[in-house]
């Protein structure tokens, strides 16, 4: 009799797990799925992928090598050879970025909320092209990550990618706009870094990410030998 209930009881479990994954599944675009993913995102697979991101920076740190007989660099990645020590981290952090996207980006269409049907924000969200809220970053982490291995010609790729598919996040599309600015600065393409940078609006940036504007733009202005105009950007 116990192991007929044990079988009951297994089976049981099994069902409602599966009932669990399939309301939680990618093709259905329902508060409980949305709520899924993005706390599957936040508190997993992005959590580990920043941590190695993290370790990737400290690394390029530390083989970074002043050389005081000539201008310092404003970002320690301008030295391209220390870099290359944070490239097993930073492979890492594009893994788990793809995996997310792969397994937690949300792309159907939700049913149409009558009651909200014409509110502005509400019709602006309908034509977004991804609904997991939390995958603008893990691309732009993405990007950042390929950026700070020296794959400078990729990281424009992903941020031009982001830039098509996220047209309705103005804050996403100035910093996208300011790493293709910063890559291009890196490979010595300064007019195409000052058209990137000029496409960047500062006052869409979100009040978390303003300083990224200034310190993008120090870096382009130092780059270009441009260092009267640039001390006000690196006080900032």
């Amino acid at each position: 009799m116990s192991k007929v209930f044990d079988k009951y009881v297994k089976y049981t479990l099994l069902l409602i797990v599966s009932c669990s994954w399939i309301s939680c599944s990618t093709q259905k675009n329902t508060a409980a799925s949305r709520s899924f993913h993005q706390t599957k995102v936040k508190y997993n697979i992005f959590f580990n992928g920043n941590i190695a991101f993290e370790e990737g920076l400290r690394a390029t740190m530390q083989a970074n090598e002043d050389d005081y007989t000539n201008l310092l660099p404003l970002y320690p990645i301008s030295n391209h050879k220390a870099a290359e020590s944070a490239t097993a981290q930073m492979d890492k952090t594009i893994e788990k970025c793809r995996k997310c996207i792969k397994l937690h980006s949300i792309k159907s269409k939700p049913k149409i909320d009558p009651k909200k049907r014409n509110e502005p924000t509400y019709k602006l969200w309908l034509q977004s092209e991804e609904f997991n809220n939390q995958m603008g970053n893990v691309w732009i982490r993405l990007g950042e990550a390929e950026f700070s291995k020296g794959d400078f010609l990729g990281s424009i790729g992903t941020f031009n990618y982001i830039i098509r598919h996220y047209q309705n996040d103005p804050d996403i599309l100035a910093r996208c706009h300011l790493w293709v600015a910063r890559a291009y600065a890196e490979m010595g393409w300064q007019y195409e870094a000052e058209e990137a940078l000029n496409k960047a609006q500062e006052e869409s940036l979100a009040r978390k990410h303003a300083a990224i504007y200034a310190s993008t733009k120090a870096d382009i202005l130092l780059k270009g030998k441009q260092y009267k105009d640039a001390i006000p950007f690196i006080k900032i």
